[in-house]
């Protein structure tokens, strides 16, 4: 199975068949669907759209790694076929896509019932956390896209949300809104006293941090060049957690003396991570990643990167669930419960679904959108346009 370890590499093959998935998602040949908070295509067989062993496949069945392939394939995808792809979602297939908590469908809906469940307003929170352009239509009566191409529906059977293309008024829209609004204030006021609150044991026996001056809240940062950045946000005495991906974060590929080789995207990796040991001692150093714990030691291991520089690496793929859950069940199993977490990777997707878990658990966050990859991919990218295809496949697969 290919790697997933250069998208740049990986858009080239995607420019090259976007006439064909354009036509397919406008015919309904192809669809969006979501696992795990996270969106993927199909055809009309049920067979997932990724790229495999370096070319493009429809003919994979639904099952937990292809699908994963699948979604870094949507990643990849530019944002007007992602847009396409979103607005061809049916109610047959209602799954918010890019949601980091996934929602519940059914096509036998109640949607005008008043009263909204407390997991119904977090589904609708993430929603509007991670959708470009949806909204409260005082207009339609309806909560919408900007567009008004699709809107979305309580679904009070299953306890979570449907999409629709269909435009129609919600009967208690009024209720709908105040309903969701004073429970966004509500989490809110207690976020912000559950962050000055003493020292306390949580549902899960983890010992909260004591009387801690609540930090400033920062917005995501964005455009981030050098992982260095955290070092800044890092807090001693907070028990921060700290957590950086691999791929396109530590690692990447590029083409070395006319070769694919796997690299450290920046040389003083190492002299970071023990300044951010230096000034807080207390924290948590860890690897987050999408791929497997396994491919994930081998990547920092041909890029000269010493596993043992970090406390553990957590690997979503391994236990099929998000950045979010998988840092969850981590901070269970730590020995003090972190008042800070610190995130650094390559794909907002990822920030997202720690955000959001950090808010459910009344963690300070703070996250960064690295792009200090980019331009070595961007090089790589280049070079291997001006080679075979097959021989960019080979060279992928003995990086």
């Amino acid at each position: 199975m290919l790697d997933r370890m250069m998208p740049e590499l990986d858009k080239i093959l995607i420019e090259s068949i976007s006439t064909q998935l354009k036509s397919n998602l406008d015919s309904g040949e192809y669809q969006c669907h979501n696992n795990g908070g996270r969106p993927y295509l199909t055809n009309s067989r049920g067979s997932v759209l990724c790229i495999y062993n370096g070319e493009f496949s429809d003919e994979l069945d639904q099952i937990q790694p292809y699908i994963s392939e699948a979604q870094d394939f949507y990643d990849l995808l530019p944002p007007d076929i992602k847009a396409l792809a979103q607005r061809k979602i049916t109610a047959s297939n209602p799954h918010t896509a890019g949601a980091s908590l996934q929602t519940k469908c059914s096509v036998e809906t109640n949607p005008d019932a008043t009263q909204l469940t407390e997991t119904q307003c977090q589904i609708l929170k993430t929603i509007f956390d991670l959708q470009t352009g949806v909204y409260f239509n005082q207009a339609c009566q309806a909560i919408t896209s900007i567009d008004e191409l699709h809107c979305y529906r309580p679904d009070n059977l299953n306890g979570g949300w449907t999409t629709s293309p269909n435009i129609t008024p919600l009967a208690n829209f009024a209720a709908i809104e105040q309903q969701y609004t004073q429970w966004v204030e509500r989490s809110d006021a207690h976020h912000a006293s559950a962050m000055q609150s003493p020292s306390q044991h949580s549902a899960t026996g983890i010992t909260q941090t004591t009387c801690h001056t609540p930090l400033p809240i920062q917005d995501r940062e964005y455009n981030v060049k050098s992982i260095a950045a955290v070092i800044d946000y890092v807090t001693p005495g907070y028990h921060p957690l700290v957590m950086f991906n691999v791929d396109q974060t530590l690692v990447t590929l590029d083409f070395v003396y006319g070769q694919l080789k796997r690299v450290a995207v920046e040389n003083d990796i190492e002299r970071t991570l023990q300044r951010i040991r230096q000034k807080a001692p207390d924290a948590h150093i860890i690897v987050l990643t999408r791929a497997t714990a396994t491919a994930a030691r081998e990547k920092l291991q041909k890029a000269n990167i010493d596993e043992r520089l970090f406390d553990s690496i957590e690997s979503v793929a391994d236990k099929q669930g998000t950045e979010g859950s998988v840092m969850e069940q981590y901070i269970e199993k730590m020995p003090e419960r972190p008042a800070q977490v610190c995130f650094v990777g390559n794909t907002v997707e990822m920030l997202a679904n720690v955000e959001f878990t950090c808010k459910n658990l009344q963690i300070h966050y703070n996250t960064f959108h690295y792009t200090g990859a980019e331009e070595i991919a961007q090089r790589a990218s280049e070079y291997a346009r001006n080679m075979p295809w097959t021989e960019v496949s080979v060279q992928y697969n003995r990086a």
